[in-house]
Order: C-alpha cells, then sequence, then structure tokens
C-alpha cells in the first residue's frame, strides 16, 4: 500500500524527481485541507484525522510525510526526498490544497458531545453514553479531553467534593443548584437564539465588605478548560475604551468555547457584552480579513 502513494523517481541520471500531482493527491490523503473559518471567505490549513481537526502549517505536512511516511516505508531514499521536499515545495502546493466541507458537532437543545481520547460521550439529561467509533462530525483537536472516559467507573473525585461543599449541598443549598447548571450551562455550547447568558461567579459577601478571594471562583472557572477551550480575558481592567475596542476579542479562536473576564471589578460594563449574548462576535486581527462568529459559533461567557 506504500507504493500507491509513492510520488518520486530517480531519471536516469539519478536525479531525484518529485510528481507534483501524486504529492498533491498524498497530502490530502494524510487529511491536509482548507476549511472556510466564519462566514468570511478566510480560508484555514488544518489537518484532519479521525473525529478531531487542527490546524496546520507547511512544516507541519512536511514534517507528516516524513515521520509517518519516508522513514517507515522508504528510509534509504528518506533524506534525499525530504531535502527536495523543503526546498522546492511552499506556497504552491498550499495553493493547490482544495478547500473541503467539515461538519464541526453542535450541541443542540437536549444533547452534548465530549470527545475523550477513547471516544466522545453524548450527553443527556438522564443519560450518558460513550460511542468510541464516532462519525458524526469532527471536534477541534483542542476540545479533546486528553484523558480516557470511564463510565463504570463508581469513583467520587475530589472536584465533586469540591463543589458540593462550596454548593453547601449538605444543607439542600440552592446554591449548589445554580452552581451546577452554571457550569452545565457553559460546557454545552447550544446557544438559543433568543440570545444567551452571562454567568457571573461571585461571592456572597456583602459589597461594603472587602473580600480575600480564595473562595474558587478562579479554580471552578480553570475547571472548564479540562472539557472545553477557554480563554482569559483580564476582568480588572475591563474598561468602557477596552471593551468597545475592535480587537478586544482578538485571543478567541475558532475552537474558543467559553470567553472568561477573570477577577472582573465591581464596575464591569456588562452591558456591552449584549451584542456578544444576543448576535454573535467579530473577531478582528491585525492585518487578516475580520472573522464574524455568528450566535450559534460564539462562545460564552
Amino acid at each position: 500500500a506504500a507504493f500507491e502513494h509513492k510520488f518520486w523517481w530517480f531519471n536516469a541520471k539519478g536525479m531525484l524527481q518529485i510528481d507534483a500531482i501524486k504529492l498533491l493527491a498524498f497530502v490530502e490523503h494524510l487529511g491536509y485541507a482548507y476549511i472556510e473559518v466564519g462566514n468570511t471567505g478566510v480560508r484555514t490549513l488544518v489537518r484532519t484525522a479521525g473525529y478531531t481537526v487542527k490546524e496546520a502549517s507547511l512544516v507541519d505536512i512536511t514534517s507528516s510525510i516524513l515521520k509517518e511516511y519516508l522513514l517507515r516505508f522508504f528510509p534509504e531514499d528518506a533524506s534525499k526526498v525530504w531535502t527536495k521536499l523543503v526546498s522546492n515545495v511552499g506556497s504552491s502546493l498550499l495553493s493547490a490544497l482544495p478547500t473541503t466541507s467539515i461538519t464541526f458537532v453542535k450541541d443542540t437543545k437536549k444533547i452534548a458531545y465530549y470527545p475523550f481520547l477513547n471516544g466522545v460521550a453524548i450527553v443527556t439529561s438522564t443519560d450518558i453514553q460513550l460511542v468510541k467509533d464516532f462519525k458524526d462530525g469532527y471536534f477541534w483537536e483542542s476540545q479533546v479531553c486528553k484523558t480516557n472516559l470511564d463510565l463504570d467507573s463508581t469513583y467520587v473525585g475530589d472536584w465533586s467534593k469540591f463543589l458540593a461543599n462550596i454548593g453547601d449541598k449538605a444543607n439542600d443549598s440552592k446554591r449548589y443548584e445554580c452552581l451546577t447548571t452554571a457550569i452545565g450551562y457553559l460546557l454545552h455550547n447550544y446557544q438559543d437564539n433568543a440570545g444567551g447568558k452571562a454567568v457571573i461567579i461571585t461571592e456572597d459577601t456583602p459589597p461594603s465588605v472587602n473580600s480575600n478571594g480564595r473562595t474558587g471562583k478562579s479554580l471552578i472557572a480553570t475547571s472548564l478548560g479540562y472539557l472545553c477551550k477557554v480563554q482569559l480575558l483580564e476582568g480588572r481592567t475591563a474598561t468602557p475604551a477596552r471593551m468597545q475596542d475592535k480587537f478586544v476579542f482578538l485571543s478567541v479562536q475558532p475552537d474558543t468555547r467559553v470567553v472568561n473576564y477573570d477577577d472582573a471589578h465591581r464596575n464591569f460594563p456588562l452591558e456591552l457584552l449584549f451584542t456578544a449574548l444576543t448576535q454573535g462576535i467579530t473577531v478582528e486581527r491585525k492585518n487578516q480579513k475580520p472573522i464574524v462568529l455568528s450566535l450559534q459559533d460564539t462562545p460564552k461567557f
């Protein structure tokens, strides 16, 4: 099977030749292609593998060819072929790659999907199933939880105990229900067309009392990053001027699921998030086309 993808040969003079058409076909076989991000026509080079997608570069392509193909099947030619690729293959190869349509998995109103190393967890209000051979769409690689999911385990972890303690679960406090509902809402990437909600985690001390923190607010926000990609923004310096700057979401990526304004001050201009919560956001990057994210593709806050 390795010879089916061989894209080079040596001519009568012993000079190495590259068949550009076969090389392009092999690169596509490895899972490399362009996808369109947002609705602005911006193309992003990616690689698909299984049910995951990750951004890629020309260096990734040549490295894949070397490590996954040449060194495994043609070690005697590997050095010469790789050197030829690096010195002669560049933007022309990238421009020839097709733009493909990829269906990213989106949560529905009643179903959430969480990818793990050993499969995808499909979660409803009453059940969790692990599908090991998931073929119903793709996830960004950064969204994959880097562990295996064991649904047969009865172990109660420290995190569960922590939430029960700060939520005062033992006394049937509404705090625990509110806390776990808020976490579930942020992890569930379904967006209602009527608009989203901003989750505010604060301490229960009166405004007149100075709090020293250390109540678990940042820890809760950090924990979300184990199941989805969280982008941290500085909340203490979030002035109206900064919130209205067109580059305010510069660091937000297509795979970002939650934006966390950490340590927001008392006068945080929450009203300036109204458009993001109801219509979506525009990601502006310097010297690049803006990426417009619909409400359905916009992270939660």
